[in-house]
């Protein structure tokens, strides 16, 4: 089942690659590339949109560095050095899934992806009223759109800052609107 996942997610990454646009790859091109039939295909996903919000979890990517070291971990603490060296080493995707003319689809699914990144990381910070858990989601949720939208510029601009230049300004970004919380 696992293999069969990461072939499907495989042949869509290279897909969106060649096309320069995950809109245009249709779900009968993921089957051939992948040499999967449509009942295996629909037997894990409804569609190629589920598809490709289980990419990450089916290629075994740590997009946030859960795994770090601890030595990387102090310089690092959210983790997006780890996702900012993948962006970087995959500039062709990238620029399909997240430049200028991607799709609302994955920039959204990429977002709540880092919004789950930072409540993880902040959640011990978290005050127990329903009122204080309601701002902390808001807070969380502008933090990955603000994320995303350095990440989509730092694409569209060609990578013009380091991958480690780029993880400090998210980092900084991050830390500033949780700062006293």
């Amino acid at each position: 089942m696992q293999r069969t996942k990461r072939l499907l997610s495989r042949a869509l990454i290279e897909l969106i690659t060649e096309k320069g646009s995950y809109e245009e790859v249709t779900v009968q091109e993921i089957l051939d590339r992948a040499d999967v039939g449509r009942s295996t295909f629909y037997a894990h996903y409804e569609n190629k949109d589920v598809l490709l919000v289980d990419g990450p979890r089916n290629m075994g990517l740590a997009l946030f560095g859960e795994s770090q070291a601890s030595a990387d971990a102090l310089r690092h603490p959210m983790g997006f050095h780890a996702l900012l060296a993948h962006v970087s080493d995959s500039r062709a995707l990238a620029k399909a899934m997240l430049g200028t003319g991607s799709g609302a689809l994955i920039v959204a699914a990429f977002r709540a992806q880092i919004a789950d990144a930072i409540r993880r990381h902040y959640q011990k910070r978290q005050q127990t009223s329903a009122r204080s858990r309601k701002t902390f989601t808001y807070l969380t949720d502008a933090a990955a759109s603000a994320v995303v939208s350095l990440l989509t510029s730092w694409v569209d601009d060609d990578y013009a800052l380091s991958v480690e230049a780029m993880s400090a300004e998210c980092q900084a970004l991050i830390e500033g609107i949780f700062r006293d919380r």
